[in-house]
């Protein structure tokens, strides 16, 4: 694992690479060499280095490799945003990785990357992404198009384009809307109770709701 000075702009785009391969980690720190906006900052080899470069380096972007030795995908997307809700993670996937991919989108990451994309392509790619824009390679487009027309008509699982909640509000509220109890929700987030809990005094004051019950049905109302 490698860490870079903690000198930067901060108008740069900050960056933490994820995946075992050495040679694709040379390949992106080579393609933003030289774009004065983007930095990056760090480089994990597994599951735990990047968790620990997260908490300590808070970057806006990960760019995750779908197969990263350590849990699976979904895990340690859903991980990522318990440490650090507002860290754009950006699957690196292998062409045979696109189900794993999709699956990562489901569970928060905001954008996929084929790791036969150009190397400049991937720079506009990372900096779009702190502009709120999520990249998906046309390949995919179809999937993702079948994947939202199957979603069931309680609209579980979508995020409305435009929301004041966060990442990890969502997740919560997602986890809520299917019955999960709070104790569930922090099981299966990898947190606290009494951190669920903030998280929905939280969406209660941003939705003026005094209740689970309003709450679910003010996130329904979002997503018709």
């Amino acid at each position: 694992m490698s860490v870079e000075p903690n000198s930067r702009q901060s108008r740069q785009v900050r960056v933490v690479v994820a995946d075992d391969d050495p040679l694709v980690r040379t390949a992106v720190r080579r393609a933003v060499t030289g774009d004065s906006r983007i930095r990056v900052e760090g480089e994990a080899t597994n599951a735990h280095q990047a968790l620990d470069l997260i908490r300590r380096l808070r970057p806006d972007v990960i760019l995750l490799d779908s197969d990263l030795p350590g849990p699976d995908l979904i895990s340690i997307t859903r991980r990522i945003h318990g440490v650090a809700p507002d860290v754009g993670v950006v699957v690196f996937a292998n062409g045979s990785d696109d189900e794993q991919a999709l699956l990562g989108l489901r569970a928060g990451a905001v954008g996929i990357l084929g790791k036969g994309v150009p190397m400049d392509a991937l720079a506009r790619s990372l900096i779009a992404v702190k502009r709120g824009e999520a990249p998906i390679p046309r390949r995919l487009s179809a999937a993702l198009m079948r994947r939202v027309r199957e979603t069931p008509a309680s609209g579980l699982g979508l995020r409305p384009v435009r929301s004041t909640l966060t990442a990890r509000e969502w997740q919560v509220m997602d986890l809520m809307s299917a019955g999960e109890s709070t104790a569930a929700i922090a099981k299966q987030l990898a947190v606290s109770v009494e951190t669920v809990r903030s998280h929905m005094r939280s969406v209660f004051l941003k939705f003026g709701v005094h209740s689970r019950e309003e709450a679910v049905d003010a996130c329904r109302r979002l997503r018709a």
